[in-house]
């Protein structure tokens, strides 16, 4: 390579993990990116180009007892920095410089399926405002709500239409393939969508308009799910 350029390595985040605070779990969260930018920049020795791939409920999926309140943040991050560049370091370089762009428009439809329970989202909400959040917390709980986000949700949901269009994208670099759209998909969705991928390699980057999370975690009412515009199955 010319002596003028920087060998640049990119990392794909496949989660950004929740806290799962109400569990009691604090030591997953976002935080991680900082320190696995900073472990690996010093592992590599090369510049780091950092974007998050899907989201949603890494910590429900990766807690362990005995480490509960232990780890800091920057503990997990220097981990997680050492296991990406193990990582990096069996990967191929894929050459070629064909770049292929394609996209469409999708129908998604809404949730409108609490729309009945309007009057007491506002009540949360306004109590919420008012009282703090521990107040509107309680009385989510008494209404039937996860927490104040999810009546935040409701009322927001409540003023959309029955449907909307979400941009969905692919383009490829070479060998290389990536996916994006305007919208947070979870992890296990994520990971199907790479697995069939006629692409070796293949980033999936998100946006943050609204949580779109997997079918199953509206079994077990995550936050995402509370808190996301669209109905079940619109991942899928």
């Amino acid at each position: 390579r010319p002596e003028d350029k920087k060998d640049i390595v990119l990392v794909n985040w496949q989660a950004h993990p929740d806290s799962a605070h109400e569990a009691g779990y604090t030591s997953i969260n976002a935080s991680w990116v900082g320190p696995l930018r900073d472990e690996l920049e010093s592992l590599s020795g090369c510049q780091v180009a950092y974007f998050t791939g899907a989201s949603g409920n890494m910590a429900q999926d990766s807690r362990i007892e005995s480490e509960m309140n232990r780890l800091s943040w920057r503990d997990y991050g220097k981990k997680m920095g050492q296991i990406a560049n193990e990582t990096l370091a069996d990967l191929q370089v894929v050459e070629g410089d064909s770049i292929k762009v394609t996209g469409t428009m999708l129908t998604v439809e809404n949730d409108h399926s609490w729309d009945d329970q309007l009057e007491q989202a506002d009540e949360v909400f306004e109590l919420w405002k008012s009282a703090g959040l521990a107040a509107g917390n309680a009385l989510a709980k008494n209404y039937g709500f996860s927490s104040v986000y999810h009546a935040r949700a409701i009322r927001t949901r409540a003023s959309r239409k029955a449907t909307d269009q979400l941009e969905v994208r692919a383009f490829s670099i070479g060998g290389i393939g990536f996916t994006t759209g305007t919208y947070e998909m979870f992890s296990t969705n994520a990971l199907d969508l790479k697995e069939k991928s006629p692409f070796d390699i293949t980033f999936v980057i998100t946006g943050n308009s609204s949580y779109i999370p997997s079918k199953a975690a509206f079994e077990y009412r995550s936050y995402e799910s509370d808190t996301g515009f669209y109905v079940a199955g619109t991942a899928e």
